[in-house]
């Protein structure tokens, strides 16, 4: 089964920090299965790099460092968006939702620390 980050997680997997779990940190030093980063994700994190409110350790071209490190790119499809909007409102972060509907769509787990995602019926792994 492959593997979606959540937007922490990629920032946390982008500035080396201690904030993810031993788990999450074996499974992607491992590789046994795909791992994928959504463009919403990119999206955030660019948008939260432009405001300073990214570690110093992430900078411009990120992406870049992501394809480099093996991740897999993710963009969101117009089924993407209609499942996003179709899901009940148990979690109102739009981003949020949107990689949930992209896990459920693709049967993926989602590396999170956000208790919202597990109700959805996604299978969360931290």
């Amino acid at each position: 089964m492959s593997l979606l980050l959540d937007t922490h997680a990629v920032i946390w997997v982008l500035s080396d920090a201690k904030s993810l779990s031993a788990r999450l940190r074996r499974l992607l030093e491992r590789r046994r299965k795909p791992v994928f980063v959504s463009a919403v994700s990119l999206y955030e994190i660019e948008q939260k790099r432009r405001r300073g409110k990214l570690p110093r350790a992430i900078r411009q071209g990120f992406e870049t460092a992501l394809s480099t490190a093996g991740y897999n790119f993710l963009s969101v499809s117009p089924a993407d968006a209609i499942a996003a909007a179709a899901l009940p409102e148990l979690h109102r972060d739009p981003w949020d939702r949107i990689l949930i509907a992209q896990a459920l769509e693709r049967g993926f787990e989602i590396a999170t620390v956000d208790e919202e995602f597990a109700p959805y019926g996604v299978k969360v792994v931290w």
